[in-house]
């Protein structure tokens, strides 16, 4: 339906959606309110994979002057993503990158990614609906977790000292995100559960000495 209407409500925004871009879903709103309780006026936010824009837009239309930056590696999904942010005359950084290459050597207070989380067997058994979307957007792998370690892996780099990372995942994979994180050396990690009461978002933080890698 939001392919054929051609726009999606999100948080407080309107985003324009089609073919070639993941649709918003309001399980992923569960990000927007773990980050403004975790960020402050000026802080760094990175959305990775930020499709629509929609995490990112949010972010900068309801945060204390955030500096927003948003990496996608899809250059239809950008496109979406820029639209937006002319549309709603919200000021995001959004770069064309695979992962965090575009802002390689920069730090940030916090990242956020709604990464894909379904495992490859999977998705022809949750519904025609998800035809449309891209599969790249939807699918990490053969085991769901792929792309989460790599989310990992790059906001290790990427973070501040006392850095925050916060993802969206799949309803039976908070123990497996969180051994993830808990291996790659984050600290203070939670899970919180999205209004159906199913866990969706896992949050850590790196050590106060510097990056968990």
């Amino acid at each position: 339906m939001a392919y054929i209407l051609g726009r999606r409500a999100f948080r407080r925004v309107e985003l324009e959606v089609g073919p070639g871009v993941l649709v918003p879903r309001p399980e992923t709103e569960l990000l927007v309110e773990w980050a403004l309780e975790l960020t402050g006026a000026g802080d760094r936010v990175l959305d990775w994979g930020t499709g629509s824009g929609a995490i990112a837009l949010a972010l900068a239309d309801e945060g204390d002057s955030l500096r927003v930056s948003g990496v996608e590696v899809s250059g239809a999904a950008l496109e979406y993503a820029s639209t937006n942010a002319e549309r709603l005359g919200l000021e995001v950084e959004l770069l064309r990158s695979d992962g965090t290459a575009a802002v390689d050597g920069r730090s940030f207070d916090l990242v956020v990614a709604n990464p894909p989380y379904v495992r490859s067997g999977d998705l022809a058994s949750l519904g025609p609906e998800l035809g449309f979307e891209p599969a790249d957007a939807l699918v990490a792998g053969e085991t769901g977790l792929e792309v989460h370690a790599r989310v990992v892996a790059d906001a290790a780099s990427a973070l501040v000292a006392g850095g925050w990372l916060l993802l969206e995942i799949g309803s039976e994979q908070a123990a497996d995100v969180v051994e993830l994180l808990g291996d790659a050396g984050f600290v203070d990690i939670a899970v919180r559960r999205d209004l159906a009461g199913h866990d969706r978002a896992v949050g850590a933080r790196t050590g106060s000495d510097g990056p968990a890698a």
